[in-house]
């Protein structure tokens, strides 16, 4: 058994907030800026088990992504400031964070769109609203074909971090 912790970024800072004991179980990069929607997707992930973190927007996020290398990236693409394909990008240029799959999240429902994003780099495509099913199909086939290799979050990780 280990400690979940569900870590968000907010003014700057890395919060981790103990959830209490659960097995370990692969981690989850969240990065949308719609809370409603961070919701589903976070409370969805974690009933199943998936440890989660979360950023609203993509600049936090690429930097939560280095320091704990998760085993899923799911990525909106409308962000505030930088765009879901351009974080893509950066992510891809770095070689701690080149191989983690990152699932699109979007309103863009046209194939052409779909399309796009596969070009970009996106190793899946889930449209919103989100459906429940898809979601977690998508989420357990890329843990499983991950070739990432990141642990569960430190035991007694906690309290304010700096990223």
């Amino acid at each position: 058994m280990c400690l979940r912790t569900d870590l968000r970024w907010q003014s700057g800072n890395l919060d981790a907030i103990a959830l209490g004991n659960v097995m370990a179980a692969e981690l989850i990069l969240i990065i949308e800026d719609n809370e409603k929607n961070l919701k589903l997707v976070r409370d969805l992930l974690q009933i199943k088990g998936y440890q989660t973190l979360e950023a609203g927007a993509a600049e936090p996020g690429i930097e939560l992504a280095r320091r704990y290398v998760p085993q899923l990236i799911l990525m909106d693409i409308q962000l505030p400031g930088m765009d879901g394909v351009t974080a893509l990008s950066q992510l891809r240029s770095d070689p701690v964070t080149a191989k983690i799959p990152v699932i699109a999240l979007t309103a863009f429902a046209m194939q052409n769109e779909r399309q796009r994003f596969r070009s970009a780099g996106f190793d899946g495509y889930l449209v919103k609203p989100i459906n429940i099913r898809e979601l977690l199909t998508a989420v357990g086939e890329c843990c499983a074909q991950s070739t990432s290799h990141p642990g569960p979050l430190p035991a007694g990780e906690g309290g304010v971090a700096s990223p």
